[in-house]
């Protein structure tokens, strides 16, 4: 009786029927990272601070390649080559790799947030500030005071997203 949230990424379009029903548009919200060609990796590539002064031309196509081709991911992995020395090729590199997962899911994060419209934000930050289960009414009382009238559709938007968990058996 408990309703399941799942996140599925994945680069390529794919499909999930039951009975012909096509559940990947009836029951999934999808959401596009950008991703830079090679050219716009290319420019991104000197416009970053840090990597852009690799005298290293191979060391800076590597750093470059760990951006995944994301412009934010690229940024990220910028600020990280300011914080190291980047006379040592091997640690930076396995530094860079060590924080990829956690970029990507920010990324992610981040990407689901902007889905679901400009007052999601807020309310998420409203809401993880308990940090706990909060009943619903306990939701509308702090949401309400911040002038989000809106509060139940945020809370379903928030849901469908995977960015809020409800327990509806309650």
């Amino acid at each position: 009786g408990n309703m399941t949230q799942l996140l599925i990424t994945c680069r390529y379009d794919f499909t999930l029927t039951e009975n012909e029903q096509d559940l990947v548009a009836e029951r999934l919200e999808k959401v596009r990272l950008t991703s830079f060609q090679d050219s716009e990796k290319r420019k991104k590539a000197q416009e970053l601070k840090h990597i852009s002064k690799c005298e290293d031309r191979d060391l800076m196509l590597r750093l470059v390649g760990e951006g995944l081709g994301s412009p934010l991911l690229m940024e990220w992995v910028d600020v990280l080559v300011g914080e190291m020395n980047t006379d040592d090729i091997g640690l930076l590199l396995k530094a860079i790799e060590g924080q990829k997962e956690e970029y990507v899911r920010l990324l992610v994060i981040r990407e689901l947030v902007k889905q679901g419209g400009n007052e999601m934000e807020l309310f998420l930050q409203i809401l993880s500030v308990y940090r706990l289960p909060v009943e619903k009414r306990g939701v509308k009382q702090v949401v309400e005071k911040a002038g989000l009238q809106e509060w139940e559709k945020l809370l379903k938007n928030g849901m469908g997203l995977s960015l809020v968990e409800f327990d509806q058996l309650r």
